[in-house]
């Protein structure tokens, strides 16, 4: 559960390609974002150019720009999502040309003491380790790709990782058009939401998300407890 008093910014551009580079393709024939460095493009859709702010307690449109000015880049991670295959992940903005990773699938380190699944791009885990009947978020974040058939009593089972990588989730649960209206309601009372919705995954939609840490005298959180949330925290138990 993200707990309260964890306070920090985000944004949630939407990314498409150009059409300047020729579509690339997996070993399977399907279709996965390009490495060509001016492949993606940001385009005026869903939440584009909002910043975000999570005070630990709801999230809401942020309407004091100097605390944008004076926040410090903490974790930015794009990511596409492909028809029957699933997430592409990259630790950057694609539509920067100095980035120096590639693609990666959406993957997961497993807890083998609590049976929760942690979120990246850099693992070896291809889906969920476990999951319980009560958690309607497996459904809403991920594809059945990514779903398990083991299941465990509460409390296991539960979800942490990489935030960039949990908001674009977040995002890709949400129709492009209904993004800017129903993000707010994702995250209440200082607990992420579950709903049972229409998502938003279309095929090589994607969303770049960009996450600031902020001063603590203005009530923000340190990076290194960012940090702590990723790791032991959940936003799901």
């Amino acid at each position: 559960m993200a707990r309260v008093g964890v306070s920090y910014l985000f944004r949630i551009s939407e990314l498409r390609e150009s059409g300047t580079r020729l579509p690339a393709e997996d070993a399977t024939g399907q279709w996965k974002p390009t490495d060509e460095r001016d492949a993606n493009i940001i385009v005026a859709a869903g939440a584009t150019g909002i910043i975000w702010l999570c005070d630990g307690w709801q999230l809401k449109m942020l309407d004091n720009s100097n605390l944008l000015i004076r926040a410090k880049p903490y974790k930015t991670y794009s990511m596409y999502y492909c028809h029957g295959k699933g997430f592409e992940v990259l630790r950057d903005n694609a539509t920067s040309t100095r980035r120096e990773e590639g693609w990666l699938p959406l993957s997961f380190d497993h807890d083998t003491t609590d049976y929760s699944s942690y979120l990246t791009n850099a693992r070896y885990e291809p889906a969920l380790h476990c999951h319980r009947t009560d958690q309607k978020w497996m459904k809403m974040l991920l594809p059945d790709v990514y779903h398990d058939r083991w299941e465990v009593p509460a409390p296991y089972g539960g979800l942490k990782g990489e935030l960039a990588i949990f908001l674009a989730l977040v995002a890709f649960a949400i129709p492009v058009d209904s993004l800017q209206t129903y993000l707010p309601a994702m995250f209440q009372s200082g607990q992420w939401q579950q709903f049972d919705m229409s998502n938003g995954r279309d095929h090589k939609r994607g969303v770049v998300v960009e996450v600031w840490t902020y001063s603590r005298r203005e009530g923000g959180t340190l990076p290194e407890h960012l940090g702590v949330l990723e790791e032991n925290g959940f936003y799901y138990p």
